[in-house]
């Protein structure tokens, strides 16, 4: 009697505990062979695959385990993670917008799409989705403080995405001020800096926890607008 696909799942999770990749993925497969939608295996070969940096096989079985159960949130996040870590923002702001759609109010991923919409440039959609969640609240600074909690709380493993916007912020301070510096040195040859770029790090701000520097440059936002519109 030829053994069961969860028998088979079992021995190649076995091995996947131990490091012996190879063999788990050999498992896996013969699962699969059995029951050919059986998703854990499916999930089970993309993690294997991720151990081995074999990121065209992750994203293959990953796609096929959302094929088997579409609104399965464990692995939309997934693939969502997959995305963003790969710098895939397009691909990641397509399938966050089907897990939202499933679970609107899991903040994790609304910051998530927020910082995914400011890396494809789309400042009047991240603008609106910051409205959206900042409403909730009665303050501007508490908004920022549960950001801050969430920073504190954020999920072992995932936390990669507040070290992104602390390296993001930075490197966009930084060539903010370039430019405002040397448009006021030398502004006959160097055009006003774009009140967008203050607005986008007024947003970083924000969703990193710092309310001051939130509106701060929210304000310098406001002002290279009117100054650019005068």
């Amino acid at each position: 009697m030829e053994p069961s696909e969860k028998k088979l799942y079992s021995i190649a999770l076995e091995y996947y505990i131990q490091g012996k990749y190879k063999k788990a993925i050999e498992f896996s497969k013969k699962a699969l062979k059995v029951k050919t939608n059986f998703l854990d295996a499916h999930l089970l070969l993309a993690n294997t695959y991720s151990k081995l940096g074999k990121n065209d096989k992750t994203e293959l079985y990953l796609t096929n385990a959302i094929k088997i159960e579409p609104n399965n949130i464990s692995v939309l996040k997934g693939l969502i993670y997959f995305y963003y870590h790969k710098k895939r923002y397009r691909d990641c702001a397509r399938v966050l917008g089907s897990y939202s759609s499933l679970n609107p109010e899991d903040y994790k991923m609304q910051l998530l799409r927020f910082n995914v919409l400011l890396n494809l440039g789309y400042y009047k959609k991240s603008f609106y989705l910051m409205s959206q969640l900042a409403s909730k609240y009665p303050v501007f600074t508490n908004f920022a403080d549960l950001i801050s909690e969430k920073k504190v709380s954020f999920e072992y493993g995932n936390d990669s995405f507040f070290r992104d916007m602390e390296k993001k912020i930075k490197a966009k301070t930084q060539q903010f001020h370039e430019k405002v510096k040397n448009y006021q040195e030398y502004p006959d040859e160097f055009p006003i800096p774009d009140f967008e770029e203050s607005l986008e790090i007024s947003f970083l701000y924000l969703f990193d926890g710092d309310s001051k520097n939130a509106m701060k440059y929210l304000i310098y936002a406001k002002k290279l607008q009117e100054e650019r519109d005068f």
